[in-house]
């Protein structure tokens, strides 16, 4: 029961996710996203094992009701915004190339689900997903 309640979960959360390979380049094996962006962090299902375990079930799933619907209501405003958008699993370093040709790494091993906004010119910023649009606002000028 708790199995098919996990992989029903993952598949919805797929669902939540499409994906935008226009926001980033291909240096060698690595992705350099460039231009303003959003790129949508989610966890791994090691990750989600893992957390589910360090928590009791209730609080898990509570968790993750809290941050897919949060993640989904980022969406819908960055698609009003016209956002470019991407989904990554949060491993390793995210690269991202500035205007003036900086590249700013970025380590997502730590996120659980995060909505990273970048304008492009400057770091990036890991959103509050509940008050995206305050974020956006400010940042993405």
């Amino acid at each position: 029961m708790v199995r098919n309640t996990l992989l029903l979960f993952l598949f919805l959360m797929l669902c939540c996710f499409k994906a935008n390979d226009s926001v980033f380049s291909v240096e060698g094996s690595n992705e350099v996203w460039k231009g303003p962006c959003a790129i949508f962090v989610a966890p791994t299902t090691a990750q989600l094992d893992s957390l589910k375990i360090k928590m009791n079930e209730s609080v898990f799933f509570k968790l993750t009701d809290e941050s897919i619907g949060a993640m989904s209501k980022a969406r819908a405003f960055l698609e009003l915004k016209k956002t470019n958008m991407a989904n990554v699993e949060a491993i390793g370093i995210l690269k991202f190339n500035t205007d003036a040709g900086k590249i700013i790494d970025l380590k997502i091993a730590h996120l659980n689900w995060a909505v990273i906004l970048f304008n492009g010119k400057s770091t990036p910023i890991i959103t509050n997903m509940a008050a995206i649009e305050n974020d956006y606002l400010k940042y993405m000028k």
